[in-house]
């Protein structure tokens, strides 16, 4: 198992990972840029760790994730299976299918990690963007995020003017 592996990357459910440091040939046949914090587009080169992970946003939706040393997530690439994901993968790391190994954490174990390093009820949908007051979650306009409410523009203007009108 890969040291510090989490069950979560990035609001994601690990699914799969893979070394790719041992047996499997980088074949550079993967054309994915991201954008650096200067604005530029840089080409996201050979790394050391794939990952295959569920976003809880979208269940319907799978992505591969390519990892630094660190397990910083350097690049992603959506795909509509575990099987396409795992495909692409092929693709630029020739062996890297006999590497995949399944998530070694119990859903217990996940829904833990959720509770100490994301601060979120693992039972709620916590993922979304919703406002803590008028559980409202599409059209809003701004929204404002702590770590257990959030609270929309709507909201903060009623709560704003009730303040004023009781002064």
């Amino acid at each position: 198992m890969i040291e510090n592996l989490p069950p979560v990357i990035d609001s994601c459910k690990l699914l799969l990972y893979a070394d790719t440091s041992s047996d499997v040939e980088f074949t550079d046949r993967i054309n994915l840029h991201v954008g650096s914090s200067d604005g530029e587009f840089i080409r996201v080169g050979e790394q050391p760790y794939l990952i295959i992970a569920q976003p809880y946003s979208n269940q319907d939706e799978y992505l591969l994730m390519f990892c630094n040393s660190s397990l910083e997530t350097v690049g992603v690439i959506n795909f509509a299976s575990l099987h396409e994901a795992k495909l692409k993968a092929e693709k630029g790391y020739k062996g890297i299918s006999d590497k995949w190994k399944p998530s070694p954490f119990t859903e217990d174990e996940v829904s833990n990690y959720l509770r100490d390093e994301y601060e979120v009820d693992p039972t709620s949908e916590w993922w979304k963007d919703e406002c803590s007051f008028c559980e409202k979650s599409s059209g809003l306009e701004m929204l404002i995020k702590g770590t257990k409410a959030s609270i929309c523009k709507s909201c903060i203007e009623s709560f704003a003017s009730e303040i004023n009108e009781n002064i």
